[in-house]
């Protein structure tokens, strides 16, 4: 319930100091009567990060002070709206030319001064166990910095807490500080407490109060999903919390103050805010106060509106890292790099960087901001290409760097890694080699060169590219002669000289060599100048019995294949003879992981290649599924053309990317860092602006005050309304509404009250949309009897007789106080 304070009806006492005849003059004041230079601030379409400025003003067009308690940010998307105003600034009418006003309100300011942001804290309703954490801001506009001495929360055991250290800060002039304040209830029935703060500050001793409020049931300004016809007393948002200091700034009769508000929007689209001005009445123990309310329209909402959007290019570039794979030398391999832009403004694209240890097997073309020509302009969604060229003088590997330049604030420059002919080709295939002449166990009895007769072939290059080897493995694997294929049919004739061979058995092993450094072999035995062994059985030259030398011997002498160092096939024979069998064919694990390339390894020269091996970002198919680098930062996992080296933030979900729309869902959907900046509504719930627009927050008995509720529903659903209202003073009756059910609705007061003093009504409302969403609101409208509330203000003017003195008095014919007001004052009284 809102505490009020009640003012005095009648004449104040008179003294007359010796004068026997004086003569009186009644004269009548008008009680202050705000008014808002406009209730709707437009600020049009601004781009997303520009800032707009308006102004509106705030004046009293009666006759008596007016105190303005509050003015701050209401319902809406206060993230994007700002406010300020300067005391300094209040203009009246017999100064304006002068500037006397301004320099008198800065004088009146006293050193140090303290001002807070507002006088109260309401949390709300906080679910019992639960933490929540809100802030005011306090401000120095004195000339001497302002100390704080200490600062507590009373009662000690209540469940609200100042966080962080507040005693010894100091601020100087117009210096501000934020004060946080946690509310942790253990119960869900209503917590209220003071935060107390002593400064240096000589107003008021140094004591500023704000009233800490929780679980209280809603309260003016505030919308939830809580239950609004919660019966808890209601919390009066505008109670003052020092005794004399109770309000922001006071305004004589005709007097105004200019409010500036900025329009930096952080979200796009429609925007919607509110500014909340609240008047009150000076609370004074004796005599009358020195400023009023606005009685009968005690508060005003100015709603702000504004459109913003987001005008920024983003660069992406695919891929970040380009594989030309193996190409063999002297043929040309054509890739392209993709720059897109994924915002939603212009992006601007300047000449890519080349570095300097650029391999010059790469050439590198664009088709835009050439010979450092104007940059290329991108706009939002498309992409343009730079086309890089590989073409190998050799088989050794190749790399660069080309690094893309934009505007983009967040990614200015973006490197590329480029390669060809690196590691181990994934899709190579080793070659093959047939011995056709001469055939196994042949016996040369002359000195003569021996003629060979192979053919070589590989699936991945030309079969002339291929180098040949022919080793003697009686020499202990040496080449005896090198040979190459004269055309693509890879048919190849050989001559092997005997110059450096001795007589005797021998293995000639013939190795074939590609441009991926994969080899083949094929071997065959050769008597030379000597007879054949009278034990081989199998013609391969070698017999089963060991020479006079001891050491060769055939292991299977039924085996043409099967000799000592022959080259080893998959076979499950040892055809080498030397106790292994099927080493370095596919039939073997070379690389010792458990897996032959018969069983699916796809790379038996890597340990970390093999069947159901974990994928490593190393452009290999680690696991042998046929899938390179999935999994993994290089690969596009969801299949919405990013992976995290593109940086996919979420490569498990496709919407969220760098070329997705922002969503208001707590997801950085764009993955820029940010969540749900410059977002679009997706089944929000509607918004109350402001709150509820009432002609008068004050009537008297019968009277008709029309009532209006504006709420913005983002996602553009249909909302419905449905208006209530709950008595508080007046015995059960609180007049009625025309239409319950729609956005503006009249509202006609009790015609009756149970007392003479006056009731308090509460006035709900509930919005819902399409989809059920929920939002309400709630405010007070004060009833007083017949003829009560629009009196004037009668000031008694006692003239006395030429050379008397006497002291003059005032009688506030003003407005009735309610009920309410009285218990309130009783109870403080009582306290």
């Amino acid at each position: 319930m809102k505490l009020r304070s009640l003012i005095p009806l009648g004449v104040l006492p008179i003294a007359l100091l010796g004068c026997e005849k004086e003569t009186q003059e009644y004269i009548e004041h008008d009680y202050p009567e705000m008014v808002i230079s406009s209730d709707r601030v437009e600020f049009g379409l601004v781009a997303h990060g520009e800032t707009e400025t308006r102004q509106f003003t705030i004046q009293n067009t009666g006759d008596l002070t007016m105190g303005v308690s509050s003015v701050a940010e209401g319902l809406g998307r206060d993230e994007d709206f700002d406010l300020s105003y300067d005391e300094a600034n209040i203009t009246c009418p017999e100064l304006e030319d002068t500037g006397e006003a301004a320099a008198e309100a800065k004088d009146a300011s006293p050193p140090p001064a303290l001002v807070l942001e507002t006088s109260e804290l309401d949390f709300g309703a906080v679910t019992a166990g639960s933490n929540a954490v809100l802030s005011f801001n306090m401000t120095n506009t004195g000339n001497d910095p302002l100390i704080v001495t200490t600062a507590s929360v009373t009662p000690g055991d209540s469940p609200f807490a100042i966080l962080g250290t507040l005693a010894g800060v100091e601020l100087l002039t117009d210096e501000s500080t934020e004060v946080y304040v946690s509310y942790s209830p253990t119960v869900d029935t209503g917590d209220t407490a003071t935060l107390i703060l002593v400064t240096n500050d000589p107003t008021d001793g140094g004591v500023a109060i704000v009233g800490l409020l929780g679980n209280q049931g809603g309260s003016t300004g505030d919308s939830g999903d809580s239950d609004p016809t919660d019966t808890n007393e209601p919390v009066d948002t505008d109670d003052p919390t020092t005794a004399d200091d109770q309000v922001l700034f006071t305004l004589d009769g005709g007097c105004k103050i200019p409010v500036d508000v900025t329009f930096t929007p952080i979200n796009v689209g429609e925007i919607r805010g509110s500014i909340i001005v609240d008047t009150w009445t000076q609370v004074v123990e004796d005599g009358e106060p020195e400023y009023y309310a606005d009685l009968d329209e005690k508060r005003a909402i100015v709603f702000l509106d504004g459109e913003a959007e987001k005008g920024e290019g983003r660069a992406i570039v695919k891929p970040r890292t380009l594989d030309f794979g193996h190409v063999w030398s002297g043929l040309d391999e054509v890739k392209y790099l993709e720059v897109a832009n994924a915002g939603d403004g212009d992006l601007e694209l300047y000449p890519p960087q080349v570095d300097d240890a650029c391999d010059e097997d790469f050439s590198i073309t664009w088709s835009y901001a050439e010979d450092g020509g104007d940059p290329k302009v991108l706009s939002a969604g498309t992409q343009t290409f730079l086309e890089i060229t590989y073409t190998p003088t050799d088989t050794s590997a190749s790399y660069c760097t080309v690094t893309v330049l934009s505007d983009d604030g967040d990614y200015p420059d973006i490197s590329v890694n480029v390669q060809g002919n690196s590691g181990k080709d994934p899709e190579n295939e080793p070659p093959s080699v047939v011995i056709r002449s001469p055939d196994a166990g042949y016996v040369h009895a002359t000195t003569d060169d021996i003629s060979m007769e192979l053919n070589i072939f590989d699936v991945n290059q030309p079969a002339t590219s291929l180098s040949c080897r022919v080793k003697s493995m009686v020499q202990l694997g040496a080449t005896i002669t090198t040979c190459s294929a004269d055309d693509d049919s890879g048919h190849v004739l050989v001559d092997v000289p005997l110059e450096y061979l001795d007589p005797g058995i021998d293995t000639f092993l013939v190795e074939v060599i590609d441009g991926s450094a994969s080899s083949s072999f094929a071997s065959i035995p050769v008597i030379l100048m000597t007879s054949a062994d009278e034990h081989d059985d199998d013609g391969d030259g070698y017999g089963e019995v060991q020479y006079d030398t001891g050491d060769v011997f055939d292991c299977d002498d039924g085996n043409i294949n099967t000799y000592p160092k022959a080259a080893e096939i998959s076979d499950g024979e040892d055809n080498d003879c030397d106790g292994d069998i099927d080493e370095g064919t596919t039939g073997s694990d070379d690389d010792g992981d458990a897996f032959t390339e018969e069983q699916g390894d796809c790379d038996d020269a890597d340990l970390n290649t093999y069947p159901g091996a974990p994928e490593a970002a190393d452009r290999r198919d680690n696991d042998c599924d046929g899938i390179i680098d999935e999994q993994t930062t290089l690969y596009d996992d969801d299949g919405d053309g990013y992976a995290e080296v593109n940086l996919d933030c979420n490569d498990l979900e496709a919407e969220i990317n760098p070329g997705a729309i922002e969503l208001c869902d707590d997801v950085d959907n764009d993955c820029n860092g940010l969540v749900d900046d410059a977002c679009l509504e997706v089944n929000s719930d509607p918004m109350i602006i402001g709150g509820i627009n009432m002609g008068q927050s004050g009537c008297e008995v019968s009277e008709t005050i029309q009532m209006s509720v504006e709420v913005f529903e983002a996602d553009g659903q249909d909302v419905t309304y449905l208006w209530t209202h709950d008595e508080v003073s007046n015995g059960g009756v609180c007049g009625g509404f025309d239409n319950q059910n729609a956005a503006s609705v009249s509202w006609t007061a009790p015609p009756t009250l149970a007392n003479d003093v006056g009731a308090l009504c509460q006035v709900y409302v509930i919005a819902t949309d399409t989809d059920g969403n929920q939002v309400w609101d709630f405010d007070e409208v004060e009833v007083y009897p017949e003829d009560t509330l629009y009196q004037k203000y009668i000031e008694v003017v006692t003239i006395p007789k030429e050379g008397c003195m006497t002291g003059g008095g005032f009688a506030g014919f003003g407005a009735m106080v309610l009920a309410a007001g009285m218990v309130a004052r009783r109870r403080r009284e009582e306290d």
